[in-house]
């Protein structure tokens, strides 16, 4: 098999491998935002569960109110803290785009056929030679 064969060969494998990773990496971040979705669902049954209360009590009756407005509170902390845990998890998504990118371009780079020397897992774009992973 001639040289350029085997070096393109190697470069595809190393990419397939790239590719493995980056998806092997996005399972905990997913897992994180999973959870904290589910979280915040629970959060909101607690809020419609303490508005419900508020409605039934009576007017006069400000301990019970007090306690409702005490749950309405944690309910929203919760979601604060939850809804960051979101944002921070969607984070992967971008850096695992930005990863398929230069996976994409390198992979296109190989039709003009493998550089000389050229390491796989490094890839060149407009800010200099980055390692992918």
């Amino acid at each position: 098999m001639p040289a350029a064969v085997e070096e393109r060969a190697a470069a595809l494998a190393a990419a397939a491998d790239l590719l493995a990773l980056a998806m092997q990496e996005s399972q905990g971040p997913v897992g994180v935002l999973g959870g904290a979705l589910e979280r915040m669902a629970a959060a909101l049954a607690q809020c419609a569960r303490a508005i419900e209360r508020q409605r039934a009590l009576e007017p006069s009756s400000a301990a019970p109110a007090a306690r409702v407005l005490a749950d309405l509170e944690a309910c929203r902390e919760a979601l604060e803290r939850e809804i960051a845990l979101c944002i921070e998890s969607l984070q992967f998504h971008d850096r695992l785009m930005q990863r398929l990118a230069r996976v994409g371009r390198h992979l296109a780079g190989l039709a003009d056929g493998p550089r000389a020397g050229a390491d796989p897992r490094r890839v060149n774009s407009s800010e200099g030679s980055i390692e992918l992973f």
